[in-house]
């Protein structure tokens, strides 16, 4: 458990530090941010976006109420937490990399999308080990 949250933290301090410090101070990007309903969003981007919610919520749905209590996985829920917002940073870094090329503000989307993509390897690894 705790090399589990170690690691965490280790992730999430690196994806501070390069945001923070190389990409805002150094490289001089403002960062972009994108929400759902945000002005001027591109409607296949979004549309996308909204669809992978609700198809995330139905299989962690199904998942709680199909699932036996001997192949339950406790991190089950965390992990597709985890992809959800992967694909959330891909959709959005995909749209700033298409639409705002010349900002290069989609750097901090594919930032955030590595980090999550560490952050599933670890939970991906550390379900076989106690808790």
């Amino acid at each position: 458990m705790l090399v589990f949250i170690t690691v965490s933290a280790i992730i999430l301090l690196l994806y501070i530090l390069i945001s923070h410090f190389v990409f805002k101070r150094k490289l001089n990007i403002e960062e972009k941010r994108l929400r759902p309903f945000s002005k001027n969003r591109n409607k296949l981007f979004l549309i996308t976006e909204i669809i992978s919610i609700i198809a995330f919520t139905v299989i962690g749905i199904v998942y709680l109420n199909l699932a036996e209590s001997a192949h339950f996985s406790r991190t089950f829920i965390p992990k597709l937490i985890v992809v959800l917002h992967f694909t959330l940073q891909v959709i959005r870094g995909l749209e700033l990399w298409a639409f705002n090329r010349e900002e290069k503000s989609y750097y901090y989307q594919s930032l955030g999308a590595t980090m999550f993509l560490a952050l599933f390897l670890v939970f991906y690894f550390s379900e076989g080990y106690p808790f």
